[in-house]
C-alpha cells in the first residue's frame, strides 16, 4: 500500500474490515503458519495485528513512514517484482500501481522481510542493513536516525498490506499460497526484529 497521508485513513479501514475476515480464516491462520517459532508466536502476530487494526493505529504510522525525510518508494518491493538483465545484471523493478514518497525503510523492511523464508532472511538482514546504510551515505543522502525503528514500522505496514491482499485473494490457489507466504515471512520478521504493541502507540518521531 502506498505511504500516502491522504489515504492513511480509508486505507486503515479497509485493513480493520480485512483483519476482521482473515483472522478467522483457517487458511490463514497465523498459529500455523508461525508452528516453526513456537506456540507463543502466533498469539504475539495476531496481538501486533489487532493492536494495528485499533482505530488511529494505521494511520499514525503512516504519518510517521511520510515524514521527511523522504525517497521514492516502490510500495510493493518484492522478489517477484524484480528481474535481472541477463546481459548486463541490471535489475529491473515493475508493478509500480503503489509508489508514493515516504520513508526509504518501508521498500526496505518490504523486501528484506520477504527475500526469503525465515531462516535465510536472518542471515541475510545484517547484510541487507549494511549495503543500505552505506548506499544512502554514498549517495550523500542523511542516514536514518533509528533504522530498526524505522524497519518496524515498514514491516507491521507491510504485513498490514498482506492481510489486506489476502482478504481479496479469493480461492485462486497460486493467490493463497502467496498470501500465506507473506504473512508468514511478514509476521516472522515483525517478531525477529521487535516488534512490539508499543510501537503502534508511538509513531511520532521526536
Amino acid at each position: 500500500m502506498p505511504i500516502t497521508l491522504a489515504l492513511a485513513i480509508p486505507i486503515e479501514k479497509f485493513f480493520r474490515d480485512c483483519w476482521k475476515a482473515v483472522r478467522g480464516e483457517r487458511r490463514y491462520a497465523l498459529a500455523e503458519l508461525l508452528a516453526d517459532r513456537g506456540e507463543a508466536a502466533g498469539p504475539a502476530a495476531i496481538g501486533l495485528l489487532d493492536a494495528l487494526a485499533a482505530p488511529g493505529a494505521y494511520a499514525s504510522m503512516t504519518e510517521a513512514l511520510a515524514a521527511p525525510p523522504r525517497t521514492l518508494l516502490h510500495g510493493d518491493f518484492r522478489p517477484e517484482n524484480m528481474m535481472v538483465e541477463d546481459a548486463t545484471g541490471e535489475v529491473v523493478v515493475y508493478d509500480w500501481q503503489f509508489a508514493s514518497v515516504g520513508n526509504g525503510a518501508y521498500d526496505l523492511a518490504y523486501f528484506s522481510a520477504l527475500v526469503a523464508d525465515p531462516d535465510d532472511r536472518r542471515r541475510l538482514d545484517p547484510e541487507l542493513r549494511r549495503a543500505y546504510v552505506s548506499g544512502l551515505a554514498g549517495s550523500g543522502a542523511p542516514v536514518p536516525r533509528d533504522l530498526e525503528r524505522d524497519l518496524r514500522y515498514g514491516c507491521l505496514l507491510a504485513l498490514a498490506s498482506f492481510v489486506m491482499g489476502a482478504a481479496v485473494a479469493g480461492d485462486d490457489a497460486a493467490s493463497v499460497e502467496t498470501h500465506r507466504r507473506g504473512l508468514r515471512r511478514l509476521a516472522a520478521a515483525a517478531l525477529d526484529w521487535g516488534a512490539a504493541v508499543s510501537d503502534l502507540f508511538c509513531q511520532k518521531k521526536k
